[in-house]
C-alpha cells in the first residue's frame, strides 16, 4: 500500500515544499530496509519502482552532435531534409554546385542511408542518381558497387538490428533499374547473392529453415523492378531464378500466413502464379529443362559459327613445327569455309540470320569471342534510279543563285494609274520612258529614264504592256458579258471563249 501510495502521489509530495523532507526521509528509509532485508524479487521490484517514481535517475548530459564540415552539413540537409519530388530539380543543382572531387564519397554514403528518410521517398534517392550521373559518369559506379558490397556484408553479419536498412537498400538497386542506372545483370546478380550469400560459413547457419527474411527481401525486389523482364532473354532469366527460387522455398518449413501471401502477389505480379512447382524433384527438373534451353538458345544464334580450339601452353622449342601445323590447318579452315559456304548458299532460304560470325573458343577458360561482319546489301535497279535523282536534285540545289535584287518598292505619289508603257517624241526619235528608283538614306526617290524604242528592254517592255493591256481588256469584255447574259440582254457579250463544237470554231 505504502508503495502505491508514492506511486500516485509521490512525485507531487517530493516536489512540493511542506513535504519535501518528510517524503525524502520516507524514500530514504525505504532504500535502507530494502537493503537491510532479503526480500522476494517481486516486494524488491515494487519499492524501486516507488523509489524511482518520486526520485527519477539524473539523466546524464546529452551526447554532443557530431561534428561536420559546413558542406557535409549542407549535403545532409538537402538529401534527408530539402529532397521532395517538387524539390528534386532545386536539389540536383545544388549539389552540382559543390566541390564534385572533395564530395563525391560523402555524396554516395548520403545516397547508401536510405534508412534515414521514408520508405516511399526511396525512389528520389534513385531519381536523384539519375539526374546526376548525367553530369559525373563515376557517381553510378560508386553508388552501384557499394551498394552490392554493403549488401553482401549485411547478409554476411545477419542482425536482426540491420534487417531495415538491408530491405531499403535492396529498395534502391530496385529504382536504380527502373530510372536505368544499373542494369539487369545487377539485378540478377543480387538476387542470387540473396539466395545463396553466407551458405559457405562454418558454424550456425546464417540462413536457418525457420527464417523467411531472405524471402521477403527477394519479394520485395522483384516487386520494385521484376515487372520490367516480361520480354526476351530477361524473361527466360527471371524465369530461371524463379525455378531456383521455388528450390530454395521448398527447402524451408511452410511459411507463416503473410509470408505466403506476400509470395503469392509476387508470383501473381510476375505472371507465374499458376506454373508453380509442389516438389523439391520438380524444382530441379525444371532448373535443368530451363538451363538447356537457355544453353541451346544462346547456341542457336550461332549456328554459322566456326569454331577453332588451340590451346594455351605451347613450348617455345617447337616453335617451327607449330607454323607448318598452323599453315595446314590454315588450307584445311579454307577448304572448310569453301564447303560451308556452298551450304550456306543452299540453305540461305532456311536461315534466320544473315550475318557471318568468326567464332573463337579458348579451351581452358570457355571464353566465345564473336567478330560480326554484315554482308553489303545487294543494289536493285530501283536503288540505282533514285540514287540518280537523288543526285541530280542534290546538284539543282546547289547552283549558285543569282545576284541579290534589291527590293525597292514605288512610292504612292509616284505610282500611275496604268502600268501601260508610256512612249514619247524625243528629237523625232521615239522612245519609252522608264522609271528609275534611287535611294538615299531612308528616302525613295523616281526619275524618268528614256530609252529608244530599237532597244532590246523597251521593245521587250512595250509588248509585255501591251500584252497586259489586251488581256484585261479582254477580261473585262468577258466579265461585262456575263453580267448582261444574267441581266438577260440580247446581242451582248456573243463570245463567250474559243469553244470547239463538231469541228468548227466558233467565236
Amino acid at each position: 500500500m505504502a508503495c502505491n501510495i508514492l506511486e500516485v502521489c509521490g512525485r507531487f509530495m517530493y516536489k512540493t515544499q511542506n513535504t519535501h523532507e518528510r517524503t525524502k526521509n520516507i524514500l530514504a528509509t525505504m532504500i535502507r530496509l530494502k537493503n537491510a532485508k532479503n526480500l522476494d524479487n517481486r516486494l524488491d521490484t515494487m519499492l524501486e519502482n516507488a523509489y524511482y517514481m518520486c526520485r527519477p535517475p539524473e539523466q546524464s548530459a546529452k551526447s554532443k552532435k557530431k561534428e561536420r564540415p559546413a558542406v557535409q552539413e549542407y549535403i545532409r540537409h538537402l538529401f534527408f531534409s530539402r529532397l521532395t519530388k517538387q524539390s528534386l530539380d532545386e536539389v540536383v543543382k545544388q549539389l552540382r554546385k559543390v566541390a564534385w572531387k572533395e564530395n563525391e564519397a560523402y555524396i554516395v554514403k548520403c545516397v547508401l542511408k536510405v534508412q534515414k528518410s521514408k520508405y516511399n521517398q526511396v525512389y528520389l534517392f534513385a531519381s536523384l542518381v539519375s539526374s546526376l550521373t548525367k553530369y559525373h559518369p563515376s557517381l553510378a559506379i560508386s553508388v552501384a558497387d557499394d551498394l552490392l558490397n554493403e549488401i553482401r556484408y549485411l547478409l554476411h553479419l545477419n542482425e536482426f538490428s540491420k534487417q531495415q536498412r538491408l530491405l531499403g537498400l535492396v529498395k534502391l538497386l530496385g529504382e536504380l533499374y527502373n530510372d536505368l542506372v544499373v542494369d539487369s545483370q545487377v539485378v540478377f546478380d543480387a538476387l542470387y547473392i540473396l539466395l545463396s550469400a553466407g551458405n559457405e560459413r562454418v558454424g550456425p547457419m546464417p540462413d536457418p529453415p525457420t527464417d523467411f527474411f531472405r524471402v521477403r527481401v527477394i519479394c520485395l525486389l522483384l516487386d520494385t523492378c521484376g515487372h520490367y523482364f516480361d520480354r526476351g532473354s530477361a524473361k527466360k532469366r527471371l524465369d530461371l531464378f524463379l525455378a531456383h527460387f521455388q528450390r530454395y522455398l521448398l527447402s524451408k518449413i511452410p511459411p507463416p500466413k503473410d509470408v505466403g501471401f506476400t509470395i503469392s502477389d509476387t508470383f501473381e505480379a510476375l505472371g507465374a502464379a499458376g506454373d508453380r512447382v509442389q516438389t523439391i524433384q520438380g524444382a530441379d527438373e525444371r532448373i535443368a529443362k530451363l538451363e538447356g534451353d537457355f544453353k541451346f538458345s544462346r547456341v542457336r544464334g550461332l549456328a554459322a559459327l566456326e569454331v577453332l580450339l588451340a590451346g594455351k601452353d605451347q613450348d617455345q622449342e617447337d616453335m617451327d613445327d607449330s607454323e607448318e601445323s598452323e599453315e595446314s590447318d590454315g588450307e584445311k579452315v579454307d577448304s572448310e569455309d569453301e564447303g560451308g559456304n556452298k551450304e550456306d548458299a543452299d540453305k540461305a532460304d532456311d536461315d534466320e540470320f544473315d550475318d557471318e560470325f568468326d567464332y573463337q573458343v579458348e579451351e581452358q577458360e570457355e571464353k566465345v569471342v564473336v567478330h560480326w561482319k554484315p554482308k553489303a546489301p545487294e543494289r536493285t535497279p530501283e536503288d540505282e534510279a533514285f540514287d540518280a535523282m537523288f543526285s541530280q536534285m542534290m546538284m539543282g540545289d546547289s547552283k549558285p543563285a543569282g545576284p541579290k535584287r534589291l527590293d525597292l518598292s514605288v512610292p504612292m505619289n509616284l505610282k500611275e494609274d496604268t502600268n501601260e508603257p508610256k512612249v514619247v517624241n524625243d528629237a523625232g526619235e521615239a522612245k519609252v520612258v522608264f522609271q528609275l528608283l534611287t535611294k538615299k538614306g531612308n528616302k525613295t526617290a523616281a526619275k524618268d529614264l528614256a530609252i529608244p524604242l530599237e532597244s532590246d528592254i523597251a521593245s521587250t517592255s512595250l509588248s509585255r504592256g501591251n500584252a497586259e493591256a489586251d488581256e484585261k481588256a479582254e477580261l473585262k469584255r468577258k466579265v461585262l458579258g456575263y453580267q448582261a447574259e444574267a441581266d438577260g440582254v440580247p446581242g451582248f457579250g456573243s463570245r463567250r471563249g474559243f469553244v470547239v463544237r463538231g469541228g468548227y470554231r466558233g467565236r
